[in-house]
């Protein structure tokens, strides 16, 4: 029971952390929590996933279905990506 609401509270957070930081952003650390914090996986497991998973978003959403993800604060380090895909 207290599993699902620490899980639950950090869906929330993740949630709440989209906008401001962006999906880019929001998404690995979550990952990173689940998977290192919580999942008590390897850290190269946890790191190679937490650093593959916004490329391959990035380039599954925005360079190939063209749905753009919000992305906070960190929208300026994309304008060189736009020029190349846009």
């Amino acid at each position: 029971m207290l599993l699902d609401k620490v899980i639950a509270g950090a869906l929330v957070l993740l949630s709440a952390y989209i906008p401001t930081a962006g999906a880019y952003v929001a998404i690995p650390l979550f990952l990173f929590w689940y998977l290192k914090i919580y999942g008590k996986h390897s850290w190269t497991l946890a790191l190679s996933i937490t650093m593959l998973t916004p490329i391959v978003v990035f380039f599954f959403f925005e360079a190939t279905l063209k749905i753009l993800l919000p992305k906070g604060i960190t929208e300026p380090f994309f304008f060189p990506l736009y020029a190349m895909f846009f």
